[in-house]
């Protein structure tokens, strides 16, 4: 009996990408009590595939993948710092071993959102969803889209969902083989500002050991932060539209980062 195969798929573990980049920062050390530094960077990544054994979306067309990559993220601003308390500095009274000698630390972020790829394309005609390509798969089609990409950037609509629309077949004389418009990169995910402090301070128990007791604060204050949002279209009668399908999450922000987090630690240090 003659074996069938069902499919073959070639696999060539080939890339191509570019990074270009502008990075800047400022110093102080130990001035005035204080040590610190802000670091800025202006960045562009541009690939086709940004992971190792990640398969291309059009097998006929790898250029249908170029775009800002999975790892590009635009704009980051970074800060940190370490600031030596002056108050009852000096002395060797219990007022200065309880009340001198604390320090606060901290770290500040603001950095642009990553890439989220929209996925899926396809259509529905009759009651029954088709395939764009009609190949059967092996591919990852995107929808269409028109126009700038916005962003109201609410927690139900952080991008405009109304820019995608359902693709047209090539059976149909949709062109591009069927395979969308929207790039890899047509929406950009949640940034992120964030503060961590910390107000710790060293009390001697002898000339070599000493206990260290430390406060700490992550997301200190408090915002809410999305993270996650819904990429997966989802195609209709006709163009995308969310009010006629209320129950989908497209657009959506479907993840946050960790509300505020306090800590108390203490550490023995000989």
């Amino acid at each position: 009996m003659y074996q069938g195969y069902g499919g073959i798929t070639q696999e060539e573990n080939t890339t191509n990408g570019n990074y270009n980049g502008f990075q800047t920062g400022i110093r102080i050390q130990n001035k005035w009590g204080l040590s610190g530094e802000v670091d800025y960077t202006w960045s562009h990544e541009i690939d086709l595939t940004s992971y190792d054994l990640t398969g291309i979306s059009n097998p006929f067309n790898p250029k249908y993948d170029k775009g800002s990559g999975a790892l590009d993220r635009r704009q980051m601003l970074n800060a940190n710092y370490v600031y030596k308390l002056p108050f009852f500095a000096k002395g060797n009274d219990l007022t200065h071993s309880l009340l001198g000698g604390w320090e606060i630390a901290g770290t500040f972020i603001d950095e642009s959102g990553l890439i989220g790829v929209v996925t899926g394309a396809g259509g529905i005609a009759g009651g029954h969803s088709w395939d764009s390509v009609g190949l059967g798969g092996g591919y990852t089609v995107r929808p269409n889209v028109t126009g700038k990409m916005s962003y109201p950037k609410k927690w139900n609509n952080y991008f405009d969902t109304s820019k995608f629309y359902n693709v047209t077949p090539s059976w149909l004389g949709g062109s591009n083989l069927g395979f969308g418009t929207a790039g890899r990169d047509s929406v950009v995910g949640p940034g992120r500002v964030n503060f961590t402090t910390s107000l710790y301070k060293s009390f001697a128990v002898t000339e070599r050991a000493h206990f260290e007791l430390r406060f700490e604060s992550f997301n200190t204050f408090n915002h809410a932060e999305p993270n996650g949002i819904n990429t997966g279209y989802a195609p209709q009668n006709g163009a995308f539209s969310t009010v006629f399908n209320k129950g989908n999450t497209f657009g959506q922000v479907t993840s946050a980062w960790d509300s505020r987090n306090l800590e108390l630690g203490g550490k023995f240090v000989f």
